[in-house]
């Protein structure tokens, strides 16, 4: 009589069928807007000041101020169509033809300013991702009320994607 073969090692699970993952790395896109007025004296810039709520910009009455929006794209791709608007303060006026750019004035792709609005538009292509490419420096200039008040600027920057 033949014994029964010893029972054999247990039954081994086949191996972990391989798997697929898929990483998805998304590289964001995005500008900020850096406000600061600095006053005009006698035709001079004065030094830039950001001014807070609780410490103004202080002017005198018709005196011109500049302000300077610095727009930056902090991103890791290139921005490819930003716009810049920035409605007036009530009782300022606006210095015609002070609309300018500090950079390259290439990527202003349009620049405008609607009198019945009081909006100044800029459209900006191309802020790259490198510290020579990535800001640009929007300036403008207006003119004070003639009474004295508190005026408070605001603008406002739109990062389309394409």
């Amino acid at each position: 009589m033949k014994l029964p073969d010893p029972p054999g090692p247990p039954p081994v699970d086949p191996p972990n069928p391989p798997t697929s993952e898929t990483t998805t790395i998304v590289k964001a896109r995005y500008a900020e807007i850096d406000k600061t007025a600095s006053l005009v004296l006698n035709g001079v810039v004065q030094a830039p000041n950001a001014g807070t709520a609780t410490r103004p910009v202080q002017t005198q009455p018709s005196q011109v101020v500049q302000y300077s929006l610095t727009v930056t794209n902090y991103g890791e791709l290139a921005s490819e169509k930003i716009t810049v608007t920035d409605v007036l303060p009530a009782g300022t006026t606006y210095v015609a033809g002070s609309m300018s750019a500090v950079g390259s004035d290439s990527r202003i792709t349009a620049a405008s300013y609607n009198s019945t609005t009081r909006t100044l538009t800029w459209e900006l292509n191309g802020l790259g991702i490198t510290q020579a490419t990535n800001r640009i420096v929007l300036t403008f200039r207006v003119t004070a009320p003639a009474t004295a008040a508190i005026f408070e600027n605001q603008a406002h920057l739109v990062d389309e994607e394409r």
